[in-house]
């Protein structure tokens, strides 16, 4: 038998916890930087059964967060406290879990920290986080914290008393803070996890602040980073907005513009330029051109002309396409009520 089966069974247990009832959550002192409008908060206090969580408070800048709670081994479930005989303890209007053991038992939860990943001068996020979990202390133990696909760093935990409880056990406050580096994503998910004992949880208050690093560029915005891959740097007495402005591979294409068309600029044959244009009897236009994904991540935008003659030039934009390493294609039907006699790719940055 398991530390964990030898706990009071649940009907003991509640009969305690019926003692127990205390007042609403207190909400822990907020971080310093709480005030930033781009600041997460979030506060969880269980009211229903329901294992896929709604938080009951909620300030989400960039997206709605998702939670659940998981079930472990020898688990109450859901404690409801107006059911006497079922008593969460701690607060008296909303409920608690009972996780069971760990690391099966736990609380999961997605935040969206912001909208920058995936943007050509981003590089990463630097994470703060607070986070609170209310948690009974006797018969069931403390959680911990985990973090899925990255690092926790400077992790600090704190425990105070949360309710007063003049029988026995204790429900406390378990304070976590820390800081999570080199996120490239928008969001993140964290994990409330049970002890190997159980973990009972009465509420979850969280704060979460990311702060884009973004990536050193060159004056037209060249990534210096772009630069490393290539093994290219400057030359003495130069800097990298020269280097910009240099054609390194003698193609007759800029550094520069070799980022914006996602080619390489060590390699004389990767430049942005079409290679083929075919009609087929049918009418079917075909267009091939040589780019690259070395650079932004916007799509290639194939643009047209009907009159080279016309005073204003008006290319339309008939077409996109993702990029692709070497040769990218692209078809069209052609119009006969409006033929094109002109193509062109474009590259944005």
């Amino acid at each position: 038998m398991t530390p964990l089966q030898n706990r009071l069974s649940s009907c003991f247990t509640a009969l305690i916890f019926v003692a127990l009832q205390a007042g609403a959550y207190q909400p822990i002192t907020p971080p310093v930087w709480a005030d930033d409008p781009d600041t997460v908060e979030l506060l969880y206090l269980f009211p229903d059964d329901n294992q896929t969580l709604t938080a009951d408070r909620a300030t989400v800048p960039f997206g709605a967060p998702s939670a659940s709670v998981a079930l472990g081994l020898i688990n109450d479930g859901w404690q409801d406290p107006v059911n006497p005989i079922s008593s969460s303890g701690g607060d008296a209007d909303n409920g608690a879990w009972d996780l069971g053991a760990g690391p099966e038992g736990a609380i999961h939860m997605t935040l969206v920290l912001g909208d920058q990943a995936g943007g050509s001068s981003f590089e990463s996020y630097n994470v703060k986080i607070k986070i609170n979990a209310v948690c009974y202390q006797l018969m069931t133990q403390l959680p911990s914290l985990a973090l899925q696909e990255y690092q926790l760093s400077n992790l600090v935990t704190t425990d105070s008393d949360a309710f007063s409880d003049p029988s026995m056990g204790t429900w406390k406050n378990r304070t976590w803070t820390a800081e999570i580096a080199d996120v490239r994503d928008n969001s993140i998910t964290l994990s409330i996890v049970a002890h190997a004992w159980g973990s009972l949880i009465d509420a979850v208050e969280v704060y979460a602040l990311a702060t884009v690093q973004n990536v050193p560029t060159t004056a037209k915005g060249t990534p210096i980073s772009w630069f490393a891959r290539f093994n290219l740097a400057p030359q003495a007495g130069t800097d990298w907005d020269d280097l910009d402005l240099l054609d390194s591979d003698g193609d007759g294409v800029a550094n520069w513009q070799e980022y914006i068309g996602g080619t390489d600029p060590t390699d004389a044959t990767s430049y942005l330029h079409i290679t083929n244009i075919e009609v087929s009897p049918d009418n079917i236009i075909l267009l091939q051109w040589i780019g690259g994904t070395n650079g932004p991540a916007s799509p290639y935008l194939i643009e047209g002309l009907a009159d080279m003659n016309s005073p204003l030039r008006l290319w339309s934009t008939i077409g996109q396409v993702p990029r692709t390493s070497g040769t990218n294609t692209w078809q069209i039907q052609q119009l006969p009520s409006a033929p094109l006699r002109l193509f062109r790719i474009r590259a944005l940055p």
